[in-house]
This record gives structure tokens, sequence and C-alpha cells, in this order.
């Protein structure tokens, strides 16, 4: 009967029977349906995808979190984007915390251990699956003989644990691409909003998270005033998880005086050179491009019209991609069903680009080309100058331009 009622095969009659899986389903089963959400936005059925989400909304778990975030960065359908954001969101209002802190507790290790091991059971051996600083998987045996692969049952292995272990690692390379995808941008997004964290958090979720540590290990991060948020200092992970200075000197953290950033490359002066020097000397790649992103200081651009300019070469499409890479969403529909202007949101801060009418599902282009023309700048639905963002965001701003043109 319990299966009966959380089973969901696309019939109208068993449309009710989504409610009731906040209640009976298992993880599995939670897991299967958030798989179905693109399936369900896409249906005749009215109202199936939000049944769906308002499932995952009910279960109030840190998993149902997790599938809606995913959703939201991988559809391309408007409504099934906005509807998993929202769920996303009452759920981190019923824990009263942000959307970020949700996302990030939402993670997990993906079974991992904190040096990054995940022991798989074959009966009579052990197969060890070991997370890299890259993020790629390597394999081994119980003795550390090195594996090509998870290998494939031998006669007297137990072959129902082989298959759950081979169809596990499966999952989990799927999971870390995710993880990959969402999380780079994230972490791009917290250094240009200048998030913080408490340092007891940022080690619980970064240092000590062998999944997320794949991210942080090449960034540099900084240790900021809790009341003033002056930079102090800055400091890396070493290979052993371990936070360093740049004279390689061990760092400490104080919840009670300090919190831990992600420094803008315009905050860090000089030692961003230091920085370089050793990311280069340790031949580490950052998530992102942290350091060497170009940096645009406050009146090096004079007359802001001059400066946007026609993309005469520009597809629409190839256009409409890069807003999406930047992180941008398409505003509404004016005259004529085109939308004239994009938005990308980061923090408080809302960056609005005016640009030539589109219509993503009309996209051959006739005329003389894309127009970017005008950048304005939001801060808690008040509108401000662009001299008056904070220094990071004024480059990020421009940095968004010269992308948009690919002149960076």
């Amino acid at each position: 009967m319990r299966q009966q009622l959380i089973r969901v095969d696309g019939k109208g009659e068993l449309g009710w029977a989504l409610y009731m899986q906040a209640i009976l389903a298992g993880p599995a089963q939670i897991e299967a349906l958030g798989r179905r959400l693109e399936e369900f936005a896409s249906s005749q059925s009215y109202g199936w995808s939000d049944y769906a989400i308002d499932t995952l909304v009910r279960t109030q778990s840190d998993q149902a979190a997790r599938i809606m975030d995913d959703w939201t960065h991988r559809t391309r359908r408007d409504a099934l984007r906005h509807r998993a954001r929202d769920g996303v969101r009452a759920i981190a209002q019923a824990r009263q915390i942000t959307v970020e802190e949700l996302i990030e507790a939402s993670l997990g290790n993906l079974g991992f251990d904190r040096s990054g091991a995940r022991v798989f059971d074959y009966g009579p051996r052990t197969i060890v699956v070991q997370l890299g600083a890259d993020g790629e998987l390597s394999f081994c045996d119980a003795d550390g003989a090195a594996l090509k692969a998870m290998p494939a049952a031998r006669k007297d292995d137990d072959a129902a644990r082989v298959k759950e272990a081979r169809e596990s690692v499966k999952q989990l390379k799927t999971d870390l691409k995710r993880i990959r995808r969402t999380q780079i941008r994230r972490l791009e997004e917290a250094m240009i909003a200048a998030r913080r964290w408490l340092p007891s958090v940022w080690l619980e979720r970064f240092a000590d998270n062998p999944v997320m540590r794949t991210l942080a290990s090449g960034l540099v991060w900084s240790i900021c005033d809790a009341q003033s948020g002056e930079l102090l200092r800055c400091f890396q992970l070493d290979d052993a998880a371990e936070p360093f200075g740049a004279q390689l000197e061990p760092v400490s953290f104080d919840d009670a005086t300090q919190r831990i950033g992600l420094p803008h490359p315009i905050e860090l002066g000089e030692a961003r050179t230091i920085w370089l020097e050793l990311l280069a000397d340790g031949e580490q790649v950052q998530a992102f491009r942290q350091l060497e992103r170009p940096i645009f200081d406050k009146g090096r651009i004079e007359n802001l019209d001059a400066y946007l300019v026609k993309l005469d070469q520009v597809e629409p499409a190839t256009f409409l991609g890069r807003l999406n890479r930047l992180g941008y969403e398409l505003g509404p529909r004016e005259d004529a069903g085109m939308i004239n202007q994009s938005t990308r949101k980061v923090g408080d801060w809302d960056i609005t680009v005016a640009h030539t009418g589109l219509a993503p599902e009309a996209l051959s282009w006739s005329g003389d080309g894309i127009e970017v023309r005008s950048i304005s700048a939001d801060h808690e639905g008040k509108n401000i100058t662009l001299d008056q963002l904070p220094s990071a965001l004024y480059s990020e701003v421009f940095f968004d331009i010269d992308a948009l043109m690919q002149t960076v």
C-alpha cells in the first residue's frame, strides 16, 4: 500500500499522491521525484511541477533543497527555474537562514571521510575510492595497489555488493560534476558580494568537507575584522587542509573577532602578486578566475556611453549565452514580446543591462547588431549611480561588459 501511495506514473488520478510523498517516501523516492521535475514541467497535466515542488518543500530536507537548487541551474524552462528557486527560499525562510547557508549545508560530503577516501565493500575485499584535489576519482585496493577503475566482480565477490558499489561510484561522478558546476559560480558570486563566514562554519563547510575542499584549496581566502570588515590577512589551504599565510606560516581563527571571506583582487594591492607567485610555485589551478581577472578601478571608464559599443558580429543566441554564463536573467516581456533588459543579482545588489530587444524563441537576426544601451544598479530597491558601487562590484560591472564584448 505504501509503495502504491508514493508511486508517480504520470496518470492524473494519482496526482494527489504527490503530496503524500513528503510524509511517506524515503530519500530514494524523493531523489527519483526530483529527477522528474523537468518532465512534470513539460507535462500537459496542469500543475504537476507545482505539486512536485510543493512536495519537496514539505519535506523541509537538505536533500529537497539540493534537488531544487540544481534545477535552477539546469533547466531552460523559466517557470520551473522560478518555482524551484521559490521552493529553496521557502525552506530557507522556514529555517531562518539564508539561501546560501541552506545550499552549503545541503551539499554533504558524499560519503567521503575528511581525507577524501570512501571505502566500498565487495564482500571478501574492499575498494578505496579517493577524491583528488582536482575533483577526479582514483581507485585502489585495500593494500594501496592502484586500479584503473572500479573493478568488475570476481568469482568470490558478492555480486550484489559489487553492483551496488559500481552504481554508487557512477552516481558519485554525476554528483561531483553537478557540485562543481553550481558551486564554482556560487563561490565567485560570494567573492563579488563580499560574503562572510564564521571561521568555525567555514572550517566545517570547506576545510573539513573533502568535496568543497577541491574548490576551496586553490583559492585565496581572507581573514577580516568582525566589526569593521577590514581585511587583516590572507591564507590558503595546504594539501592537509591546514591554512597557511603568505610566508607559509600556520594561520589560526577566532569566531569572536574574525570572519572569513573571498577577497576580490582589487582589494589585495601588492599582495596579489605574492599570491600569484605562490599559486605558480605550487602549480595550483583556481576553481574560477580569482587573482588573474581584470581589474577596473573607478575613474578608468570616463565616458560610459562611448564605452558601450554595438556588437555587430554577435548573433542573438551567442549574446544570450554570454548573459547566462555571467549569471544574468532575462527581464520581462515588453512591446511586441521583446526582452529589452537582463539583470544579475549579487547579494543585495541588482545590476541591469539594457540591450537591443530580443525574443529567445525567435533568434534569427536581420538587424544591424546588438547594442548594450545602458548599465544601472539598484541596492535593496534603491537606484544608485555606478560610482557608488563597492570597488569590487564596480570592477565586475565592467568585467561583465567586456565579457559580453569578448574582450577579456
